[in-house]
Formats: structure tokens, sequence, C-alpha cells
């Protein structure tokens, strides 16, 4: 399923590389890479490299900031200074350095490029084999060079010409625990440790007549990023480490959790991320076929119509709908399977103890009361008189709201009763007798940060303060108001959303990013005066940036399943 962090995660690595080198015309680097991959991958991460993406990359937002010519100025100031640091604190050589350099500027800015991990032969000691393959090409000549200076750096005494299948390679003389070696086959060079078979290097001489099948589910933009984990063959493996090193009670116990979670049915997951035109496109699939147990089974479709609970103008939206119920029975189903007389008796005590002291029942009581569906979403800071520093809100559909609500009341007491004054509650009630239930911490009342939640029309609204609480009650209770459905910039990225959604994320690009931005000029300041003290001297000032927020579209991302597995989707400018 879709993660925020897998998308900021790759924003990162690409702004941090900077792919900034030609336009993709039929099948990308990365297909025709996977062609030469050796068998039994774990894991493999791959790039189609800035010589094949530099046209779509400047055409992206992430590439026209990263081309602006003030962020290239603010970043290399900041390197320089974190060289000459590297350098003074620790003694770094400076031709090393330099010939780290070239290598990421060579491999990383410019060539395809995979990372993996490969399963050994069955009877090896470490059953992992790890590898790195450059698709060099023109680059060859560079890349040799720094080899070379890499080789002279280790010293020539210290190497050896090692003979790998058919192949001559290079490695270590004094590394035979975990061997070593490297060497080029045609225009690909490699690098891999604990493969002494030479199973990286079996496909370059002869590559597969296609690419990976595992391509074929997920679309490409390109390939900036594809990372494939077969989860199913790795928790095998997890499962034989364990069985081997702790015993065969111990991997009962594992393989028993497993198939309560519903994990040991989980296939492969590949991800796919790229550019089309101003945005970046991330797309996955993770192989789940039906019938599903576990926390898998508990994601449940949702009706997009509940998104009329969130006011029209936010900074980003959301909902899923997850069984809580069913989650908690998968946890402790999974205690029980693993240590039915000991630990699930031990935690099953423990839970009636705390239920006993705070007066609330956790799983009958406040999950229980929870019915699955759920909106969540943030007003930007600015948009609210009362609540001027924004905030988060999240409501979720009851089951039983008189149920949840004596819960609630009941946890709040007992935590204030405990905290000697860092935790109050107190509550209010509106001119239609609603009630507002305010849990405040005093220092985070200083920053306007005071949880408020009520109960209203079968929902339950947690806010960070009691302003933006109110203003969801008023879009809940509202027939005709405004909703985040009527808004533009949804109705213009919100079009053939698949059947079956299980959970769908809006974001204003534009706010969120001069939020931001704001935010961080603020904070820029006292971090260049602890970075002076530091003897580190940063630009005084970050690049400005608006002129960007105006041409930046909506950014959409949902995910959703079929009998044969789970899909995300997710496109906008990745700035968020």
């Amino acid at each position: 399923m879709a993660r925020q962090r897998i998308n900021l995660w790759i924003s990162a690595i690409l702004v941090a590389g900077g792919l900034a080198n030609g336009a993709i015309y039929g099948s990308s680097p990365v297909e025709e890479l996977t062609k030469v991959l050796p068998d039994n991958l774990l894991f493999v991460a791959a790039t189609s490299g800035g010589d094949s993406l530099k046209a779509d990359f400047e055409k992206a937002m992430l590439g026209q900031i990263w081309n602006d010519p003030s962020v290239q100025a603010f970043c290399q100031q900041v390197c320089k200074e974190l060289m000459a640091k590297l350098q003074e604190a620790h003694g770094a050589d400076e031709e090393a350095i330099k010939v780290i350099r070239t290598l990421l500027e060579c491999v990383v800015l410019s060539r395809p490029m995979a990372i993996g991990v490969v399963q050994a032969p069955s009877g090896k000691e470490i059953p992992l084999s790890l590898f790195v393959i450059i698709d060099a090409s023109d680059r060859k000549s560079d890349l040799e060079a720094v080899v070379g200076k890499i080789e002279a750096i280790l010293g020539q005494d210290h190497l050896a010409d090692l003979q790998v299948g058919p192949s001559k390679m290079r490695g270590l003389k004094d590394n035979k625990e975990i061997p070593l070696y490297w060497g080029w086959q045609g225009n690909r060079l490699v690098f891999a440790a604990n493969d002494p078979d030479g199973a990286a290097i079996r496909y370059l001489g002869q590559p597969r007549p296609a690419p990976a099948d595992y391509l074929k589910k997920v679309p490409g933009h390109g390939d900036a990023l594809m990372v494939y984990c077969a989860y199913g063959r790795l928790m095998d493996m997890v499962g034989d480490i364990v069985a081997k090193h702790a015993g065969e009670g111990e991997a009962k116990c594992f393989k028993a959790i497993m198939s309560e979670l519903g994990i040991a049915g989980m296939g492969a997951l590949t991800v796919r991320a790229g550019f089309s035109g101003p945005d970046m496109v991330v797309d996955s699939y993770l192989h789940m076929p039906q019938p599903r147990k576990g926390l898998l089974a508990a994601f449940r479709p949702i009706d997009t119509d509940m998104l009329r609970m969130v006011p029209q103008d936010v900074m980003s939206a959301g909902a899923c709908n997850y069984d809580l119920s069913t989650i908690f029975d998968v946890c402790m189903n999974a205690i029980k399977a693993c240590s039915p007389d000991d630990l699930y008796p031990e935690v099953q005590k423990g839970l009636e103890s705390v239920e006993t002291q705070i007066q609330v029942k956790i799983r009958d009581g406040l999950i229980k009361g929870l019915a699955g569906p759920m909106v969540h979403y943030v007003i930007p800071a600015g948009r609210l008189q009362d609540a001027q520093m924004g905030g988060f809100v999240l409501i979720a559909r009851l089951t039983d709201a008189g149920l949840f609500e004596k819960n609630m009341v009941a946890l709040g007491q007992f935590i204030s009763s405990k905290a000697k004054g860092m935790f109050q509650t107190g509550s209010q009630t509106d001119d239609a007798g609603r009630t507002y239930y305010v849990w405040a911490i005093p220092p985070l009342a200083l920053a306007q940060l005071m949880p408020t939640w009520s109960v209203v029309d079968g929902h339950a609204i947690i806010a960070f303060n009691t302003a933006l609480c109110r203003l969801a009650v008023e879009q809940i209770t509202s027939k005709d108001r405004p909703s985040v459905l009527d808004n533009v910039g949804y109705k213009k990225v919100a079009v053939s959303l698949p059947k079956g959604l299980l959970s769908l994320r809006y974001v204003d690009s534009q706010t969120q990013f001069n939020t931001t931005v704001t935010q961080l000029q603020q904070a820029w300041p006292m971090l260049v005066m602890a970075a002076t003290q530091s003897g580190l001297r940063l630009p005084v000032v970050l690049p400005a940036l608006g002129k960007y927020a105006a041409q930046m579209q909506p950014g959409l991302e949902y995910s959703y399943a079929d009998a044969e597995g789970f899909y995300s989707h997710y496109q906008g400018t990745c700035i968020e």
C-alpha cells in the first residue's frame, strides 16, 4: 500500500542525486538492466541514471527547483563547508574524497545502476550475497579511471586476480570470510560480496530475452527508481535462520506469528517511480492473493463521499477504513499461537489489570466503538483566526457513540489523576448542547496545541485544538457547506478513480510548499547560529523559491486491491 514515507525517501534520493542528465524512449534502462540481474533476488533497488532521465527530470517540479541557480549555489556552499569540516575533524584524505566524489558523479548522477541482495545457495554459512551492477556504456573510461584510483588507494600488494566462474575479477588477498570481487563484463562494472560462484555475473554476457516479470504489474515512467523485495522468500529465509540458531521451538513460534499476522502468504513488492511532465509518479504492487487473513484482511473499502466531512480549503485530506477490532484480535491471536501457556495469559492479565486501573475497556470499549471508516485533514496556518497555527483533525465513524464517549472520558480522568497537574481535562458546551472535551498539557497549550474531542452525529472528532474541533462539527452538521469534494484542485486530480479504494489522500501542494518554506525560513537563522558555533559557515538565507509554488498542481495518492494483490498510485510534485 502507498506510504508517504516511500514518496519522501524517493524524493530525497532524486534531489540529493540531482538526476541531471535524456528523455525516455521505449523501454527504460532499468527494464534492460533486469535482464542481467542474478537469480534468487531477495531485494534490488535500481535507477535508470541521469543520462537517461535528464530531459524528464528538468521538466519536473523537482528538477526545476534543483536546477535553480540559487539552489545550486546554496548546495555547493553547504557541501564545501561540510567537506572542509570533515577533513579538519577526521583527517579525511583529500584524494580519497575526490575519488569518491568522481565515482558518485559518474554513477549516481549518470548511469543505470542496480544494488541488490541475493539468496545464496543452500549450505552457505552466510545465506546472502550482495551485488552492485553499473551499466557504464560511453562512460566506461571514466569509471575505469576511478576504479584504478580506488585500487591504488587500497594498494596493489593487497589485491589479487580471482577466478569467478568463467571470468577473471579483482579482489582482496586476505578476505576469505566474506569474499569481495569487482571487475568488468563488457561495459558493465560489477561489485559483489559473498558470491564465490559468480551469480552476479551469470547473465552479463548473455542477457535474458525479456525484462523481469515483476515489472509487468506496475507501470513505469522512465524508472527514476525501481525497488523489488521478495517478502515471501525473505520471511522463509528468516525462519530458517531462526531454526538454525535458536532452535525448532523458536522457529515454530516465528512461523505461527507470521501465519496469524497474514504475512506468511505475502508475495513480492514492486515499486516504480518516474516523471510525467511536472509531476512525479509512484506506483506499487504487493502480490497477496485471496483469501487474505491477518492484518491485511483488516483493510476495508472506503466511500469517497466520506470526504464531505472535510472543509473545502484544506492543505491535505485523506480517508481510510481499518477494522481496528480485527487488528487487535490478530495481534492477540499471534501472541497466543506463539506462547499459549506463558506469554498469552500474561498479556491478558496485564490488559485486565490496566483496564481495572483506568476504568476503560480497551477492546470492548474504545476499539469496539470505532466502526472503521475515518477521514483526516490538515488546516494550514493562518486560515483560522482562533487557530493561527492550523492543525490536524481526525473524524472516525462510531458503532456505539455512548460507549466510546464513556470510555474516553474515563481515560482522560485517569491520566489527569496521575499527571500531577501536567495533564488537565475540561469541557465546554455550545448552544446546540454539544460537548467539547479539552485535554490540556500546559507547555503545549502555549503553542495552541490543546487536543479537543467531541462526539457528534455518530462520529468521534479529535482535533489539535478547540477551534478546529468546532470547525469540524460545523462541517458535519451543515447540510450545504462546501467540502473538499467541491474543491477545484481535488476535482482536477480525482478523476477515473478505481473501484474498491482502500485509501485516498489529497494534497494542496501550493499551500503545503508555501507553508513549509515559511516554517524553514523562520527556523533557519537559529540553525545558522548553531552551525556557526560549531565552525560551519552556512548561507545566511535560504534560496527564494516562491515563484515555483504557483506552478504546482495538487497531488493525489490512493490504494486499492483485486484478487491478486494490493496496488497504490501517487502523482504530484512530490515536494510534500
